[in-house]
């Protein structure tokens, strides 16, 4: 039982207000003073006010503020009530961002091909994570035990928040052409973005904050990987048809195997492969 329903229930079978009926009581919300022991009559319509909670008491249900001498009051990063010490981008509590590199980034390779195409590693220790892009195009994102955890093998997953590498994934995509990923980290394991071409790419846009030791590291794996360090030029292809129905002018590339397979040279010269929505 939660602290707040354990004081509302203390005043079961107790008078209220003179009145000789007694009631069974359980915390409401929906007063103005949170802070406030307010109590509902079980199958009633009406709530009655004891008095503050007990300090201690959490200001409303899954809050991370704590209910003191009437206040609702919320724990800094430093453990201490009222505090507003905050983690910087870095994580450290009270921080400058000064224990970590910001990588900042737009990938401009337009694509020879339909398909697949590696965007950037994100390594393992990354923080407030985030790319978006303009396009018909759609982001993938490999964890790292190599399977797709969105919009891998030609199937578009749905918007929403996906939980890989220890973090949790928000992904959206709106009505028009654009689309983001977002996540808080810090990332338990590297995650690869792709970028499932439809169209020529016109930039996808990512950032993320990465511990300094790690920063050497990263640009080793993106090597590996042969992602550019640097901003790469746009290729020429031809732009893809208005006309509906009609295949791209430019051929198809079968999807990049799991991170450490390196990249597939298999194309398909002709129209590209369909992606499917999934439900």
């Amino acid at each position: 039982m939660a602290f707040r329903d354990i004081q509302c229930a203390l005043y079961n079978g107790q008078p209220v207000l003179s009145l000789q009926k007694t009631y069974q009581w359980i915390p409401f919300y929906g007063a103005p003073n949170q802070c406030d022991l307010n109590c509902l009559a079980l199958g009633h319509a009406f709530y009655h006010s004891f008095g503050r909670v007990l300090d201690g008491t959490p200001c409303s249900p899954g809050s991370q503020g704590l209910c003191v001498g009437g206040r609702c009051l919320s724990a800094g990063c430093d453990g201490l009530m009222g505090s507003d010490a905050r983690e910087d981008h870095c994580g450290r509590c009270g921080g400058a961002n000064d224990s970590c590199l910001f990588v900042q980034r737009v990938f401009r390779d337009a694509g020879a091909y339909a398909g697949y195409w590696n965007v950037t590693l994100i390594p393992e220790g990354a923080r407030h994570i985030y790319a978006a892009h303009r396009s018909r195009n759609y982001l993938a994102l490999i964890g790292g035990d190599g399977r797709y955890v969105l919009n891998g093998k030609w199937e578009i997953s749905p918007p929403g928040t996906y939980d890989v590498a220890g973090t949790r994934v928000v992904y959206t995509r709106a009505t028009g052409p654009e689309e983001t990923l977002r996540a808080a980290g810090p990332t338990t394991q590297d995650l690869l973005l792709q970028v499932l071409l439809q169209e020529p790419n016109p930039g996808i846009e990512f950032e993320f904050w990465l511990p300094r030791e790690l920063y050497g590291p990263f640009q080793e794996q993106t090597q590996a990987l042969s992602l550019s360090l640097r901003q790469p030029q746009p290729l020429e292809v031809e732009p893809q048809s208005s006309e509906p129905n009609k295949a791209p002018a430019f051929p198809t590339r079968t999807p990049n195997p799991t991170p450490g397979e390196g990249e597939t040279t298999t194309t398909r010269m002709g129209a590209s492969r369909e992606v499917r929505l999934v439900p």
